[in-house]
């Protein structure tokens, strides 16, 4: 039996990885940024890999900007008076101690079209939309809703039985107006309201600090036998939100990468690259950690032979290609040994997007867990309940298979120019989801 079959046995027979999602979800917690949750999931990591025998397990420090959470409160003020639960979005901007009280308008989509649509409307008002799926359209939504002049925004959420969402509407940077969320069933309420009686007053309050912080990405090495120099970074990000467990968002892709690594390093499997496992901080800030392990590693880029992430995976587990690295299918299939398609995108919202941009050969593992997925992350929903254990072992071990074959190719993929990457995002239309996200120049 092959080294690496071994390694994947050893995942499928193991309970471990189930034991350090349990730990990161019910000992560490939500592991916000900033906060103490954070600190105890980080040394946490750190202190098992050190375990599982990977060498240079260490902390890298990323600046970032530091937000809390103080309180929010919203109420209907007129034609009648109702109180709401909320929830301040990530790096809202407080508002006057004695709160703000405006006119309400309601924005049926998350788009810059119905926004600039009712731009006539919006001046001086709060809007109220849906949050949108995925984490792009909060941070665009407050974009619109500032440059039109709102006094604050309303974002509610998909769907029913979820309550209200938490997420980041800037990145890494103070939101110019106040934002905040509601649950479905209450923004339904309330335009119940407006349609009946045509206009809806809202007063609302919302409570925020930011300061200059430091996080740290956790770091570690099996390296390489022959070209020790090159690498191939698996990553996850382990930071989440303090409403939370953040257990599919992203305590089960955490602890995916530390079973991975555990496996090829206690059945001493040698590549001839460097692999290098990165859990990221800050990445719900905006793929912070992300960003600053690159800054720091500026002169290694063209050594890093592909870029691997989970950002929740799933069962059954599958491969996913970031364009334009199309050349990766051919290695990822034999990989799957049958067991699924390889899957291509362009997705902008985890940690290999800044990699790639940087013309990095990327990729992800990833699939479903619950069914609702996108209805419970980032919600007080999202619990370690949700996710059962063959989720991490399927998904750690397509880590592992892929990890050994792409370290021993002669060149996995190649890297692009960062103008290549530039004219890609172009040419299929990202950069202006970008340009309102202030993530192009």
């Amino acid at each position: 039996m092959s080294t690496k079959a071994k390694a994947v046995g050893d995942i499928w027979s193991s309970g471990e990885s189930y034991r350090n999602f349990l730990d990161l979800c019910d000992e560490a917690g939500g592991r916000f940024t900033g906060t103490e949750s954070e600190t105890k999931a980080r040394d946490l990591i750190a202190a098992r890999l050190d375990d599982y025998g990977l060498s240079n397990v260490h902390l890298e420090p990323v600046d970032y900007l530091s937000w809390k959470r103080i309180g929010a409160k919203l109420k209907l003020a007129c034609p009648m008076n109702r109180d709401l639960d909320s929830l301040a979005f990530t790096y809202s901007s407080p508002t006057p101690q004695e709160g703000l009280e405006t006119e309400l308008v309601f924005i049926s989509e998350p788009t810059r079209d119905a926004f600039y649509d009712a731009s006539d409307r919006v001046d001086g008002r709060a809007v109220l939309t849906y949050v949108g799926n995925g984490v792009g359209p909060a941070c665009q939504s407050t974009h619109w809703a500032s440059d039109l002049g709102a006094e604050a925004l309303i974002l509610m959420a998909n769907s029913y039985r979820s309550m209200q969402p938490a997420g980041s509407c800037r990145w890494n940077q103070p939101s110019p107006i106040p934002v905040m969320s509601i649950s479905r069933e209450d923004g339904e309420y309330i335009n119940r309201i407006n349609d009946a009686h045509g206009s809806v007053t809202v007063r609302f309050t919302v409570e925020s600090e930011t300061s200059e912080g430091i996080s740290h990405n956790v770091v570690a090495d099996i390296p390489g036998r022959e070209r020790q120099d090159e690498q191939v970074i698996i990553g996850a990000h382990y930071d989440g939100f303090d409403i939370a467990q953040s257990a599919i968002d992203n305590a089960s892709g955490t602890a995916t990468v530390m079973e991975a690594a555990r496996a090829l390093s206690q059945n001493r499997l040698e590549c001839e690259r460097t692999l290098r496992f990165v859990l990221f901080a800050a990445e719900e800030l905006g793929m912070v950690g992300s960003q600053g392990y690159l800054d720091a590693h500026k002169a290694e880029t063209d050594d890093i032979s592909v870029m691997m992430t989970t950002d929740w995976p799933g069962y059954p587990a599958r491969y996913g290609l970031q364009l334009p690295f199309t050349e990766l299918e051919a290695p990822l299939g034999s990989s799957m040994q049958g067991r699924g398609e390889v899957s291509t995108g362009l997705g902008m919202y985890s940690d290999h997007f800044p990699f790639m941009r940087k013309g990095v050969p990327t990729m992800w593992i990833g699939g479903q867990i619950t069914g609702r997925d996108l209805e419970i992350y980032h919600t007080v929903f999202d619990t370690a309940d949700k996710v059962p254990p063959r989720v991490l072992q399927d998904s750690a071990m397509l880590i592992t298979s892929a990890a050994v074959d792409l370290a021993k190719m002669d060149r996995p993929a190649e890297h692009r120019t960062e103008g290549d990457i530039g004219r890609l995002l172009e040419e299929t239309g990202r950069t202006a989801a970008l340009k309102a996200e202030g993530r192009w120049d």
